[in-house]
């Protein structure tokens, strides 16, 4: 019996989030502030989505988003776990608050692609991945 959609995305929200919760705390662990926002994969409305980080991330007062993801890759066959980062930019504007708060330009991609198979899937490490990515962005970002 082949598993249904929402148990596959189910596996690939834990699989996210868990990556998620590894990567804040090597931030943490560096001393970073950070604000953990995860998004389902069900969630695929990228406007309403980014509107949300936007509005929490002006909130909280945050210059930078961190992006995480682990994902299958059917074109390339590979199983890739990515790390993005991304300034805030703050303009003034018009609108009440007098400020546009907006993605700015990717600064830092970087991604760990490996085979994908059962077996990638069952030696995966995610707290092993996510120390490698962080620790790359910290060592240009110092």
């Amino acid at each position: 019996m082949s598993p249904s959609e929402s148990q596959v995305n189910q596996m690939w929200n834990q699989l996210n989030n868990s990556f998620g919760k590894f990567v804040s705390a090597r931030f943490q662990d560096a001393g970073k502030r950070v604000i953990d926002m995860p998004h389902p994969v069900e969630a695929t409305d990228t406007r309403v989505n980014t509107d949300r980080l936007l509005k929490v991330a002006q909130q909280e007062n945050c210059s930078l988003i961190v992006s995480t993801s682990m994902y299958a890759d059917q074109q390339t066959q590979q199983f890739i776990s990515s790390l993005r980062v991304n300034p805030i930019a703050a303009t003034r504007s018009e609108s009440p608050a007098g400020v546009n708060y907006t993605v700015g330009k990717e600064t830092f991609r970087k991604e760990q692609a490996d085979p994908l198979s059962k077996e990638t899937l069952d030696r995966l490490v995610p707290s092993e991945i996510a120390k490698s990515l962080v620790d790359a962005y910290l060592s240009i970002s110092q």
